[in-house]
């Protein structure tokens, strides 16, 4: 009975797509002091919506998870696809960002898995000014990223776990081919923020440190740089994730070694975990989903594993590098969680987002 139940489950996951995101034209307008950074699924970043030559991003039909990337679509309208300058461009906006409003910290804001462009562009609306623009925020520059989250929509399957398995790659991608383009432009001393939620700690990760791939995968960036290598020129740089839906493939390099060469570029690693979380514990109705089906996402919400990667962590000698706190309400919602006041408050006062400590954190700076 177990073979014969597993293969219908199968097929249907296998014939089951989402939408890519995809960004409208005028994407590049963004009201100061804010940056907007647009990856496609192969990490290639878009260029600036006035200087795309004209040529409108197609939107993609229903139920049709096609292959989208920037350098084929550009070839084939007969117009050259110029990656280094678009990222010169990116970094230097943020520069001259910071220096305008005078910021200490550049936060890259991250989400996750099943966001279409314009749910990224609520949600980081709604972070940066009904969340941490009233939490007495500290003076800091926003720059918010995009990636092909692949999401639900009109005709695509109601569980969105069933076309996850392309988001692990295209997440990795958009942090390992171009996010990490980006902040080995910044200058000498740059203190950086990556707040995350979900699937977006994968692309925060993959910025730092090269991710593992799932068998079959590899990264082909396109970096002009000889092993597309992250220097170690940064200054302080925090990652905060709720409910990160990673796992293995970004926290441990075996049973029993963790990623400790995270935390060269890494001084600490805060996150929020929940084990009443369905999305990132795959409980749903009642049924337990292996963990490691469809993508290992145990940080977010496996006490045992955060467990493990904490003691694993100490023993390196690196105790106050990872921290948590625990959530515990039955929701994978960003939203939800920020309702949760006391641990969020203490996870963006420990990024430095915010200025003041609310009382009873667990966490340190």
């Amino acid at each position: 009975m177990r073979g014969i139940s597993t293969i219908p489950l199968s097929v249907m996951l296998a014939a089951c797509a989402g939408y890519h995101t995809v960004p409208p034209s005028d994407y590049s307008v963004a009201p100061p002091p804010v940056q907007r950074v647009v990856f496609d699924q192969a990490g290639d970043p878009y260029p600036l919506s006035d200087d795309a030559g004209g040529l409108a991003i197609p939107d993609q039909p229903p139920n049709k998870n096609r292959a989208f990337t920037l350098r084929v679509y550009f070839q084939q309208r007969g117009v050259a696809y110029n990656r280094e300058p678009i990222l010169d461009a990116a970094a230097d906006r943020i520069v001259a960002g910071m220096r305008s409003t005078n910021a200490k910290r550049v936060v890259f804001i991250i989400k996750g898995f099943n966001n279409s462009y314009d749910d990224f562009e609520r949600e980081y609306t709604w972070m940066r000014d009904q969340v941490i623009g009233k939490l007495d925020p500290d003076n800091v520059y926003f720059v918010q990223i995009y990636w092909d989250a692949i999401y639900r929509g009109k005709g695509t399957a109601p569980a969105p776990l069933a076309y996850f398995a392309d988001s692990l790659t295209y997440s990795n991608h958009a942090g390992d081919c171009g996010l990490r383009d980006i902040l080995r432009r910044l200058p000498t001393g740059t203190d950086v923020t990556f707040l995350t939620h979900s699937r977006g700690a994968a692309v925060a990760l993959s910025s730092l440190f090269d991710p593992k791939y799932d068998k079959g995968i590899t990264n082909n960036c396109q970096s002009s740089i000889m092993g597309h290598s992250l220097p170690d020129q940064l200054g302080d740089v925090r990652l905060v994730a709720f409910a990160p839906a990673i796992g293995d493939g970004h926290m441990r390099d075996s049973r029993d070694a963790a990623r400790t060469g995270i935390f060269k570029r890494l001084d600490r690693l805060y996150i929020g975990y929940n084990p009443n979380d369905p999305a990132v514990t795959k409980n749903y109705f009642g049924i337990n989903i292996p963990d490691r089906f469809a993508g290992d996402t145990r940080l977010g919400g496996n006490t045992g594993y955060v467990e493990l990667i904490d003691k694993m962590l100490a023993n390196a000698g690196l105790g106050d590098a990872f921290q948590f706190e625990r959530f515990s309400r039955k929701s994978h919602d960003w939203e939800e969680y920020v309702t949760m006041s006391k641990e969020t408050g203490c996870l963006l006062w420990a990024g430095k987002l915010i200025t003041r400590e609310p009382a009873g954190c667990s966490v340190t700076r």
